[in-house]
């Protein structure tokens, strides 16, 4: 059932969300923007920027699927329901159209667009002159708005993808409105905390559907250097998963790089495709063994 909610989900947010949000957005964005708007004050404006508020929002975000599981006694709609929380988990947007529509705008000149773009990915203006950075976020963003949550999916069903998105969202949102509030500490704990697994199993994913060795090593390398806890998933994914792309040789023994920053794109939008069809292979064979039913 796993497996056939996936699949559900991934082709829904592939062919079936675009033609219903043409503009990009996702469900869990629109509830984080309404939980924690922009404009508040009073009582109200407090509470939101207490500590604890986040923890008591993701855990009443995930008890409130966990009680939606309970009432649902027949598998076929508990089959569709998940399919349903899982796509609403999903996104903003897919992240291989981006990468597409990036490209483009890059090759027509089209500085708005790209602007806009590179926005979604990094998420702050400071990064986006950075090659680096830029292939760093996008190893991010695939797993934000992927593995991460089909990751947490695949282990605890809707419950888990739920926690996943809610942790991801709340952090991001308190980053936008309340960036100087205990809450944002708080929840970017939370978020880092969720991640600690899913990120290092993305990791993995990228290795196996690149370089492995360069993956593992890049892995050992940045594993001695004193990163805050809170900044470990973030960098670790960004920087060891970089290292993935180094999947040929040349004539001369050397590294193959792409010629340019439109093919290095491609090449990032190829791994994470390849990453994705390992976790589908893995997930279709632990079904299939009646691990998962």
């Amino acid at each position: 059932m796993t497996f056939l909610s996936v699949l559900i989900a991934l082709f829904a947010e592939r062919y079936v969300v675009p033609l219903l949000l043409p503009h990009g957005g996702s469900q869990a964005t629109r509830i984080s923007r309404w939980i924690i708007p922009e404009n508040t004050s009073g009582r109200v404006h407090s509470v939101l920027r207490h500590s604890a508020t986040p923890w008591v929002l993701v855990i009443v975000s995930t008890l409130s699927v966990f009680a939606l599981g309970l009432l649902i006694e027949n598998t076929l709609l508990r089959l569709l329901a998940s399919a349903l929380i899982l796509l609403a988990c999903l996104g903003p947007r897919d992240l291989a159209g981006d990468i597409k529509k990036l490209i483009d705008a890059k090759e027509n000149d089209d500085s708005a667009t790209e602007s806009e773009l590179l926005e979604g990915v990094l998420h702050g203006p400071d990064r986006r002159s950075s090659k680096r950075n830029l292939i760093g976020g996008l190893f991010v963003q695939g797993h934000e708005r992927l593995f991460g949550v089909l990751i947490w999916f695949t282990l605890f069903g809707a419950v888990g993808a739920v926690f996943y998105r809610a942790s991801s969202r709340f952090s991001l949102r308190y980053s936008e409105v309340y960036p100087d509030s205990p809450a944002l500490a708080s929840a970017r704990s939370l978020h880092a905390l969720a991640a600690w697994l899913p990120s290092r199993i993305t990791i993995i994913l990228f290795g196996l559907a690149g370089s492995l060795d360069d993956c593992l090593s890049a892995w050992k390398r940045f594993s001695g250097y004193s990163i805050p806890w809170v900044d470990k998933p973030w960098a670790f994914l960004s920087e060891v998963s970089a290292a993935s792309l180094s999947v040929d040789e040349s004539e001369n023994g050397g590294e193959v790089v792409p010629a340019n920053l439109s093919a290095l794109l491609l090449e990032v939008m190829r791994l994470q495709q390849r990453s994705l069809l390992i976790l589908l292979s893995g997930l279709a064979l632990a079904s299939i063994g009646g691990i998962w039913l």
